[in-house]
């Protein structure tokens, strides 16, 4: 990936998201994901929602598509993909969307971040 691409979707994704998990086929929860920087530039995620109990992510990797990991949830290890879509409507709040799979259950959610 180019760097300075890589480097503005970096920018673009650390702070503090919040939204739910959404969807037919997922029953509404509250979720939250902090991504910032450790000390060595290395991207860090903490997913909270009650099927993630602060479980640590791991695998984290950033491409052309979006933001991707590992997440443990309710005993399993899922994978996660997400990408910040730009704002729209009154507000033009980024939205942080994306989907937790855990086996065969795909649970989509979208988060905005709070500045």
């Amino acid at each position: 990936m180019d760097p300075a691409l890589h480097a503005k979707m970096h920018a673009q994704l650390l702070g503090s998201w919040f939204g739910a998990f959404i969807g037919a086929d997922v029953q509404a929860a509250k979720l939250s994901i902090a991504i910032a920087s450790d000390a060595r530039g290395k991207m860090t995620i903490n997913m909270l929602s009650a099927a993630t109990k602060g479980a640590p992510s791991t695998d984290i990797s950033l491409d052309k598509d979006g933001l991707h990991w590992t997440q443990a949830a309710n005993g399993m290890s899922c994978k996660v993909a997400a990408a910040v879509e730009a704002g729209s409507g009154p507000n033009k709040q980024d939205q942080l969307k994306g989907k937790m799979t855990c086996g065969q259950q795909e649970m989509p959610f979208a988060l905005t971040k709070r500045q």
